[in-house]
């Protein structure tokens, strides 16, 4: 393997299986994930929803329709949270015949894929969707604490993905998670928390709430801040992303992904983005990881151009011409902009950024996409945008 690609926080990006591999397997598969780690990739990115009775499931959708059949090859169509598991357990996946997991399973996995490849740090970053209850992340730590008794290895290796900022206060809020560190610990940090957003201008709630968690907590506790932002990469082709919301994570010395990276102009601009910056961490999340591992190891922007991109000025985080954004982006962005407001406009609510008040880690938000909304946003996962 490349020295670019060993797991190190200054390498010049991350590479992070999105659903696996989902470009060549089936998604959300252990075929997909070992095909995504045996490209060099060191991170593969999943989705969790919860049942009625309580039982994590890997799957992206809600309802089990589009990728899955019965073990008599029939079609479903089941709300993963209106059923007990019991109801999908033997659903398989359409294209490869492979049972439908639960997040017990995968971890099971995910333990053993890594035992027997000690040499490489791999990591899993969980995409927990906005529908499923606050408390879903109790069931996560609780699972991977009986799996394997050891915080540490659990905190190096998983990062808990949110769309939802109550989770985020649930994790601060919940005696459990104190309780828990006081047990298994201590650990070097908290958990990773990643906003997984389709705009930057939602992720500043977020970075609201970790100045909102120094100015409250203070003393002896642990304090889970959302240590970064998973962004989808329209979201980044602004100036004012570059000069507005990128300082503010330098600043908060926060991590990047960009979702969903397939092309190498795509995969370049986030290159620029990790030369200009002094961000810690950047990834991209990308449905070819082998396609992304070539393209960096066979051009290392990061050391070609690293003084080209970094700014000399001591009072500017981001030097203002360091990144190259084309009239096509700007575009592109301003477009995507219009639309996610015009389709989704109340993404983040007011009840969300209430950061002093007690979450109800039972209840789920409740949200009914439009007819509209939910064409578009397929017609751009067929086109490969997410």
């Amino acid at each position: 393997m490349a020295e670019l690609f060993k797991e190190s926080e200054d390498q010049i990006v991350h590479v992070c299986g999105h659903r696996g591999f989902k470009a060549k397997y089936t998604e959300n598969t252990v075929h997909a994930f070992e095909k995504c780690f045996e490209t060099g990739a060191g991170q593969i990115e999943t989705d969790l929803w919860i049942t009625k009775d309580k039982e994590l499931v890997v799957s992206h959708d809600a309802s089990t329709k589009r990728i899955f059949c019965d073990k008599e090859g029939n079609p479903t169509d089941k709300f993963i949270p209106k059923v007990d598991f019991d109801e999908i357990r033997d659903f398989k996946t359409i294209e490869s015949g492979e049972r439908i997991m639960r997040f017990e399973d995968l971890m099971h996995w995910f333990i053993g894929y890594s035992d027997r490849n000690p040499k490489r740090l791999f990591r899993v970053m969980l995409d927990i969707k906005k529908g499923n209850k606050p408390a879903a992340t109790k069931l996560i730590v609780q699972k991977m604490l009986e799996l394997r008794p050891d915080l540490q290895w659990w905190v190096d290796r998983v990062h808990l993905g949110i769309w939802d900022l109550r989770v985020a206060r649930f994790l601060n809020q919940d005696p459990f998670f104190q309780e828990v560190y006081e047990k298994y610990g201590p650990t070097s940090a908290p958990f990773d928390v990643f906003h997984i957003s389709i705009s930057w201008e939602d992720s500043m709630h977020y970075l609201d709430y970790n100045d909102y968690l120094d100015d409250t907590y203070t003393g002896d506790r642990w304090v889970f801040k959302v240590s970064g932002v998973s962004l989808l990469y329209l979201s980044t082709w602004s100036c004012d992303f570059l000069h507005t919301f990128l300082p503010r994570l330098e600043e908060q010395n926060s991590k990047l992904f960009c979702w969903t990276i397939n092309r190498k102009d795509q995969l370049n601009f986030v290159c620029q983005i990790r030369s200009a910056s002094s961000l810690p961490f950047v990834g991209v999340i990308t449905d070819s990881p082998d396609v992304m591992i070539d393209a960096l190891e066979q051009h290392d922007i990061d050391k070609e151009h690293r003084s080209e991109y970094k700014t000399t000025s001591s009072t500017r985080l981001i030097a203002k011409d360091a990144i190259h954004l084309t009239f096509n982006k700007k575009i592109f962005n301003k477009i995507f902009t219009v639309l996610t407001k015009l389709l989704s406009p109340k993404r983040v609510t007011i009840e969300e950024t209430k950061f002093n008040s007690e979450v109800d880690g039972e209840y789920a938000l409740v949200f009914k996409p439009s007819k509209i909304s939910t064409f578009v946003f397929s017609s751009c996962q067929k086109l490969g945008l997410f």
